[in-house]
């Protein structure tokens, strides 16, 4: 009878334990996650790889649009002229955050970055990465990508599909 209590005690504690660390989860966004993941983004973008990048879409583009979406960075890539030589972080952009009891249910935003080819060309490009999205997990990961060139965003190729909450 001790051990059963014992165990259930256990049992108890670890199940408290999980709840409440999975309510700190998403008590504040890892910004430093969210740049990792957009340098990783950003290293696909360089290295014309598109299965790699589209290993981040969600898993609605990914069931949904792969055959487009691939086609989609392949044009991406083509727009693109020479070589990319350097690249800056220009930080997570905009977005938007929504909590509910202090935990977060949505957060979406925008890593941005600034690059140069061999050409010397000038380019903005800017991801956009529905990093929570509890209601609909279908949709967090990239659903959207926007490039310019020279700042130009009236003059951008868009490729993907926008959500919104």
């Amino acid at each position: 009878m001790d051990s059963l209590v014992k165990i259930m005690g256990s049992f108890f504690a670890l199940s408290l334990i999980m709840i409440l660390s999975s309510c700190i989860v998403n008590e504040h966004v890892d910004e430093g996650n969210i740049k990792e993941n957009a340098v990783r983004m950003m290293e696909c973008i360089v290295n014309k790889d598109s299965e790699k990048l589209f290993d981040f879409y969600s898993k609605d583009m990914k069931e949904n649009y792969q055959d487009s979406s691939l086609d989609e960075i392949r044009q991406l890539f083509e727009y693109i002229d020479g070589v990319i030589t350097s690249y800056s972080y220009e930080g997570k952009g905009g977005g938007e955050e929504a909590k509910n009891d202090g935990i977060i249910y949505y957060y979406s935003c925008h890593p941005e970055f600034d690059f140069t080819t061999e050409t010397g060309q000038e380019y903005t490009i800017s991801f956009s990465y529905l990093y929570i999205w509890n209601e609909h997990p279908e949709y967090e990961g990239i659903d959207m990508i926007q490039i310019c060139k020279d700042g130009d965003w009236g003059e951008k190729l868009i490729i993907g599909r926008n959500h919104y909450k």
